[in-house]
């Protein structure tokens, strides 16, 4: 019997030196300080005059530079996650912490990844603009990074791998109203969900009690003789810590919660 990892198709991949030690400058700002106290006494009143007295000249406010939300934009951002997934997967697989079953899977989907990330990256030339060629620097600081390094089993790094493709399926559905052609858009919504299959194959994989089901709120008991449906949600074994819960929840897309704004990969 096929697993579901088996109905995943791979895309085509078109796709201060300077001297100031620490005593000085204290030295320096007390002085500013005692200057400018003696300044405002010896001033005119700034009630009267409307002027407040100041040290120097006022700083200009700056604010960080926004990348313009357009298609390349998405797209570069889009190559940032695909390219981290990758990363991450042959991270796990070398770590050895996965098993044979996992390591296939792992295995396969990191080259959906790589060849997802060839046709973001194409996309992106096509649109006229560079192509991001490496891992989201700053999901692998924030999460990737202190992850690994507190991972102790495979549980630990399915749920890392489970998240990351949660969050890359969250992101890719969020674009696609962003997409300024329907080409963009279908291409967005194709990896999206391969990516969100891959999540659901991964929560299949982590071990029992890893998974709670969202069960169906019955509205009231079921007549004679009527089908009924049973929800089962599996608990750790005793005395044993319950791991964090990946829930099972049905539709192609969950919510996009956890969707990365288009200037992530910065």
């Amino acid at each position: 019997m096929s697993s579901p990892r088996d109905d995943i198709r791979i895309p085509s991949a078109e796709s201060t030196d300077g001297g100031l030690h620490r005593r000085r400058f204290l030295q320096l700002s007390a002085l500013a300080a005692v200057t400018a106290a003696v300044a405002a006494a010896c001033g005119d009143n700034p009630a009267a005059s409307g002027v407040v007295p100041q040290v120097g000249q006022p700083g200009t406010p700056t604010t960080a530079p926004t990348p313009p939300l357009n298609d390349v934009t998405l797209l570069r951002t889009a190559t940032s996650i695909e390219l981290l997934l990758h990363d991450v997967y042959g991270r796990a697989i070398d770590g050895g912490q996965l098993g044979d079953e996992a390591a296939t899977a792992a295995r396969r989907f990191r080259d959906h990844h790589r060849a997802h990330a060839s046709r973001f990256q194409q996309a992106t030339r096509a649109a006229g603009g560079d192509a991001f060629d490496e891992p989201s620097p700053r999901l692998t600081e924030i999460i990737v990074q202190p992850a690994l390094e507190e991972a102790e089993d495979e549980t630990d790094v399915l749920s890392l791998l489970h998240r990351l493709e949660e969050l890359a399926a969250d992101s890719y559905q969020s674009f696609v109203a962003s997409f300024t052609t329907p080409e963009l858009r279908v291409q967005s919504m194709e990896v999206g969900a391969v990516t969100a299959r891959q999540a659901a194959v991964l929560a299949v994989l982590l071990p029992h009690g890893s998974i709670i089901a969202v069960p169906e709120t019955a509205a009231e008991a079921p007549a004679d003789g009527a089908a009924t449906t049973t929800t089962t949600t599996m608990a750790p074994a005793e005395g044993e810590a319950p791991p964090d819960p990946v829930y099972a929840v049905p539709g192609a897309f969950g919510s996009t919660a956890t969707a990365v704004g288009p200037s992530a990969y910065v």
